[in-house]
This record gives structure tokens, sequence and C-alpha cells, in this order.
């Protein structure tokens, strides 16, 4: 709308100049012509003495028109740059990922103790894009967050470096896009403490009640990932686990039962399920990412994975 207004604008400035130059001249030549024997004798008076007038005029109608375009050139090529920052600028806020890392209520982890007297401790992680574009190169990083021990609270990294999905679709089936963050045995122990001392402190914590699920440690989940532009965003869900519970098969049916955390070593073979609380314990942020933050995840980096966050 304002660069129609300021083009009409000039279009009359421009018709305005040149209705004033015409009626310089007609003027001029009725003048000449009443004073004058002849019309063509008037003609010929004007083009003898006044022939550096009316090209002086003349040159500036066409500069002015030379500079009228010059003018309305310049206009289009920055309304055409404007065009153009807006639908980048649209497309970024329409065409943004947001990847969910959907800790289930009901779903748990699953800590075993294997026949080398280590615990694993494992989390299956579902990603959906709830977003409305395809998210790129995301990589996922787990910690536990422990709050009962001394010093606490304080995160606990997953072992290994962070897992890498290429990409999750909008709106793509949960179970196709997972993955799997793994703890080391200390951090399960150190876990297991934690949970001990929540326990001393909030003994309904073990019960598994509502009331209990407003205690207890969290797993903390970040997502990294990159929408179609190279933009790096992140994700961050945390959510209390509740107590351990105990699986065992006993005359071919399957019982559950509260352990005791702190006998964990005397233990070979034994699989407890690690659930996690309510919805209403989770808290969830969304916002882009730092270079602080892309190089927490890349801490265990390969040279690919430098190259594809751009960290020196």
């Amino acid at each position: 709308m304002k660069n129609k207004r300021q083009c009409s604008f000039e279009v009359v400035i421009l018709i305005a100049i040149i209705v004033c130059a015409v009626t310089i001249f007609l003027t001029l030549l009725i003048n000449k012509i009443m004073s004058a024997e002849s019309f063509w004798g008037a003609i010929q008076d004007i083009n003898t003495n006044y022939a550096a007038l009316l090209s002086f005029i003349v040159a500036v109608i066409l500069a002015i028109i030379t500079g009228f375009y010059a003018a309305s050139a310049y206009s289009q090529k920055k309304a055409s740059e404007k065009s153009v920052e807006v639908m980048i600028n649209q497309i970024q806020l329409d065409k943004q990922p947001c990847v969910y890392p959907n800790l289930l209520y009901g779903s748990a982890g699953s800590a075993k103790h294997n026949l080398d007297r280590e615990w694993e401790l494992e989390f299956n992680v579902p990603l959906k894009n709830i977003g409305n574009y395809t998210a790129l190169s995301v990589q996922t990083l787990g910690y536990l967050e422990l709050h009962y021990l001394p010093d606490t609270p304080i995160l606990l990294r997953m072992s290994g470096p962070t897992r890498m999905t290429s990409y999750v679709a909008l709106g793509e089936e949960m179970e196709k896009k997972s993955t799997k963050i793994s703890f080391a045995s200390s951090e399960f122990l150190k876990l297991a403490e934690d949970m001990i001392k929540c326990a001393e402190h909030y003994p309904e914590y073990k019960n598994g009640t509502s009331e209990s699920e407003r205690y207890g440690p969290k797993l903390v989940i970040k997502v990294l990932y990159k929408n179609i532009l190279g933009e790096n965003f992140i994700g961050v869900v945390s959510k209390r686990l509740k107590h351990p519970v105990k699986r065992e098969i006993h005359n071919g049916r399957q019982e559950k039962s509260i352990p005791d955390l702190s006998s964990l070593h005397k233990t070979d073979g034994l699989t407890l399920d690690i659930p996690y609380a309510s919805d209403n314990t989770s808290k969830t942020e969304y916002h882009r990412a730092t270079n602080d933050e892309i190089n927490e995840f890349l801490l265990e980096k390969t040279d690919e994975m430098k190259n594809e966050f751009q960290i020196k």
C-alpha cells in the first residue's frame, strides 16, 4: 500500500512539471503571435531567441522522467527484497519441527543385573514430531537428576555418545522413531542410593501411590535437531521416576514386588522396572540451541557430528 501511494505521488509530480513546462511554452508562443505579423514568424522568433531555454526545459523534463523510472525500479527492487524476507520469515514461523520425547505414563525403564555382576539401566524413548515440518539430524541425550544425596541436585550423564536419528517426519508413529538411553552400573547404583534417601524422607515414595509421585529423582531427556533452514533447536523434557518394582517368575507366573534397594549388589539375574510418574510431573521446554548446548550434546563428538553442527 505504501509503495502504491509513493508511486502515485511521483506520477502526479511528473505530470505537474510537464504541464508547467507546456504552459510556459504556450504562453510564450501566444505572446509572440500577438506581437508578430504571422504565426510562423512567431515560431521562428522563438526558435532563434529561446532555443537554449527550450532545450533546457526539455532536458529537465527528460531528466525528471529518467529519475522517476530509476526511483520506480529501486522501489520495485526493495519491494521484491521485502517480499523474499517476508517469505523466509513465514517459512521460519510455519515450517518448524518440534520433536517431543514421549515419556508415557505407565511405561518403564529397565534395570538388569547381568552375569558380570554389573547393572544395565536402559530407557526406550519414543520420539514424536508434534511440529509442522520434518526434523533433521535428531540427537538424543539423557541424564539422571538426583535430589536426595549430599551435594544434590546433580545430573548423571548417560553412558556413551548421544543417539543419532537422521530425521523424524511430521506425525510419524512413535514406535518407528525411538531411541535407547543407557546408563552404566555406577550411575544406576547412584540412582538407587538417591531413591533410598528419598524413601527415608518420604516413606510413601515406596508405595507407588499418586501421593508418592511428588518425590523421587528425575529422568531428563534433551533432543537436539535442525529445521530445513539448518537452524538448531533443543527440547528438554524431565519426568519423575517412581520406586523400582521387582519382576520375578514363580510357578510360571510373573510376580511383582518392592525390592530392597540396599542389597542390589547381592542379586544375580534380577530385573527391575522403573516406571515413569504421571504426566503431572513432566516439565517441557523448547528454544533455539546455543553453541554451549550443542557442545554439550557433542561431548564425545565425531568429526562427522562436528561438521553436521558446525562446531569447532
